[in-house]
């Protein structure tokens, strides 16, 4: 009788634990912002559609958003350079990639907004890779006639380069802004910031199939770069241009849409009075390269600067 009691207790328990998580899980998907959004479901659409056209034409999405040297040189479909994280290869390798990416990609647009996170996210986490890549294997052909062929026809897809490029931002941003809140692994181990993004390089290097090992140095290369503010400005606009950008008439879908994130929402703080402080502190996650909202001049708005609406 008392084993049976147990049992009913035990299993009570993990039906609370389950429903609770898939609550926490089912919060948080809703949400998600509009960027977020896009990048965990169109993935999985086109994986879809590829089974189907696959099973009917023989004929796939993905095979069009493919990153492979000979296309993008010999077919001219530049197409690729930008679709390719889009695509996928497994299903298995879709799902790690989600795991990894979404917790990131959330933080990243909820603190610098959804615009600028996914400019930055095709052009300098996409494109620049994707060329980066185009043009050291042709480098490497030429070097090594022997692998030419070899190489320029392996193909590379997912959003592998995205996650590492995303985590050294997000970890390095934290580790440079101050943050003390590291990473926990299983057995109380904890991972400084700036350890983290090198072990989610290895993990997709050596564990995930199907990864290149050249996309995913430069995305997490650029990253860095990224974080460190040694990218040329032309690739970085400011929070200023983004919000600009936002007020373009063709965007408002996007701006209405729910959950999204105004590129200057995060940053804005208002000063308290305090006569003992000679200037106005911001202190936003944002580039000093890229925010619009950093520190006024001295003498101006004394005082120390908190969030509207904080605690």
């Amino acid at each position: 009788m008392n084993n049976s009691n147990q049992n009913t207790t035990t299993l009570n328990n993990n039906g609370d634990a389950t429903r609770m998580f898939m609550t926490h899980v089912k919060e948080m998907l809703l949400s998600l912002p509009p960027f977020s959004v896009f990048a965990l479901i169109v993935p999985y659409v086109i994986y879809l559609l590829d089974n189907i056209l696959l099973l009917v034409y023989s004929q796939s999405i993905s095979q069009w958003c493919f990153l492979s040297v000979d296309k993008v040189l010999n077919g001219l479909q530049v197409q690729r350079l930008v679709l390719y994280p889009l695509g996928s290869t497994s299903f298995a390798k879709l799902l790690i990639t989600t795991i990894w990416l979404l917790p990131e990609l959330h933080k990243l647009e909820k603190r610098h907004g959804t615009i600028k996170v996914a400019w930055l996210t095709f052009l300098l986490y996409t494109l620049l890779p994707g060329l980066g890549y185009v043009i050291l294997v042709t480098v490497i052909s030429f070097s090594m006639p022997t692998y030419d062929q070899g190489l320029k026809d392996v193909v590379y897809a997912g959003m592998t380069g995205w996650v590492v490029a995303l985590i050294f931002w997000s970890y390095l941003e934290d580790d440079r802004n101050g943050s003390s809140d590291n990473r926990m692994l299983p057995g109380s181990i904890r991972i400084p910031n700036k350890v983290m993004p090198m072990l989610a390089l290895l993990f997709f290097v050596f564990l995930v199939p199907d990864s290149s090992f050249l996309l995913n140095l430069i995305s997490a290369v650029i990253g860095y770069l990224y974080v460190h503010e040694k990218l040329p400005k032309i690739l970085t606009s400011s929070d200023e241009s983004f919000a600009r950008f936002e007020k373009k008439p063709w965007l408002t879908p996007l701006i209405s849409a729910p959950n999204y994130v105004p590129v200057n929402e995060h940053g804005v703080y208002l000063p308290i009075t305090n006569p003992n402080s000679t200037s106005f502190a911001n202190t936003s996650y944002s580039n000093n390269n890229n925010s619009s909202n950093t520190a006024s001049s001295p003498g101006s708005f004394p005082g120390q600067g908190y969030r509207l609406g904080s605690s």
